[in-house]
């Protein structure tokens, strides 16, 4: 059986098989992938061991990854879907793990920023520790992680430390906005990502959402989207510029400087760049294309609603991209009662046009695909 395409190899025989089984993978995990066909065509009395059998395997995506939402300020989702064990016999290849600024302490930055003893020190070092063991559990199953999480987001002792330097002048009175330009502010991003990379070397990469912002399960932080704030340095700026320049730090700091991935997961309601390519194409164009960076959009136009067409997005414009699907599906019961989706996510919706499934994303050169 052929996994992938070359270099591992497994020979063994079946008991009381005429002829040795063969396996030629291009990593461990692909090997596990074909290890699993095996196993499942065996139990389902497709193959028997010793019967003549080879396949070729090279899945479409080149990233499939699995990712958990738990609804901001509750406790987490009790889920299966945190397992990396299963999630590889799914066919995943890669886990996405909530913790981003929640999980940096800033020592090298500022140690003033969560002074040692804390409370906020404490809860950090807490989420820290239990992706630690996630991250570590994941890579022992061959697994690609990346790490998860909003911007703009800074400590909130940040706020009073850093005043001026980091805040913008258009928040209403006794609120805070956080400027989008102010070097302070890119300084801090950059240093979450430079914190990251030190604290966890195996994670492969980061996705980063700007269209929303939650801190209910992070109390420690203050942030929103990078759009939000104003003030004479980014006087002319329009919110495209303001998220560009958020991009610009991470791609510098995570891709350019370090060598790891980074996926923007792109959000907005209609007349955005979310969903119309127009508007896609204003924000994205001015930004050169970097191989470890890609652009996620939702496999609908908007939301995850019924009666909404396929992004027309896909297949449009210079960078790689991927698509994001949602299973437990929040318009649909949010999985208080069954929801089959595999018709849908295979062929699109068969209410609208125009639709489309994995195959017509496949099509238009789509790498990713991520639930």
């Amino acid at each position: 059986m052929l996994a992938r395409r070359r270099f591992w190899a497994i020979a063994f025989s079946a008991a009381g098989g005429p002829s040795p089984v063969a396996i030629r993978a291009k990593t461990p995990r692909a090997a596990c992938y074909a290890l699993n066909e095996l196993a499942r065509r065996v139990r389902l009395s497709q193959w028997t061991p010793g019967e003549p059998l080879e396949l070729l395997r090279n899945p479409a995506f080149t990233d499939r990854f699995c990712s958990m939402h738990d609804n901001p300020g509750e406790a987490r989702f009790d889920t299966q879907f945190r397992d990396p064990k299963l999630l590889l016999d799914l066919g995943f290849n890669g886990m996405i793990v909530h913790g981003l600024a929640g999980l940096c302490t800033y020592d090298d930055f500022d140690p003033r920023l969560y002074p040692k003893d804390s409370p906020e020190r404490a809860t950090v070092l807490a989420d820290r520790r239990r992706v630690k063991r996630l991250v570590a559990e994941a890579k022992r199953n061959h697994l690609q992680v990346f790490l998860n999480g909003d911007e703009l987001c800074v400590p909130r002792s940040a706020l009073d430390l850093y005043g001026d330097e980091i805040l913008a002048t258009n928040a209403a009175p006794g609120k805070f906005l956080l400027s989008p330009s102010k070097p302070k502010v890119h300084a801090l991003v950059r240093a979450t990502f430079e914190e990251l990379i030190q604290l966890f070397p195996d994670v492969d990469g980061f996705q980063v959402r700007t269209g929303e912002v939650y801190t209910q399960s992070e109390p420690t932080l203050f942030g929103h989207m990078p759009t939000k704030g104003s003030d004479a340095t980014s006087k002319d700026w329009s919110q495209q510029d303001k998220l560009r320049a958020l991009v610009d730090t991470i791609t510098q700091v995570v891709c350019v400087e370090h060598g790891k991935r980074f996926n923007l997961r792109m959000w907005g309601y209609y007349d955005s760049a979310h969903s119309v390519p127009a508007k896609w194409l204003a924000f994205s164009d001015p930004i050169e294309p970097n191989p470890l960076r890609t652009f996620s959009f939702k496999h609908a136009k908007t939301d995850y609603w019924r009666w909404n067409e396929l992004n027309p997005n896909f297949g449009v414009g210079k960078h790689a991209q991927w698509a994001e699907f949602q299973m437990a599906r929040e318009y649909e019961g949010k999985g208080a009662f069954p929801s089959y989706l595999g018709r849908y996510l295979a062929k699109g919706a068969t209410e609208i046009a125009p639709t489309g499934g994995l195959a017509d994303l496949r099509a238009k050169g789509v790498t990713g695909a991520w639930c």
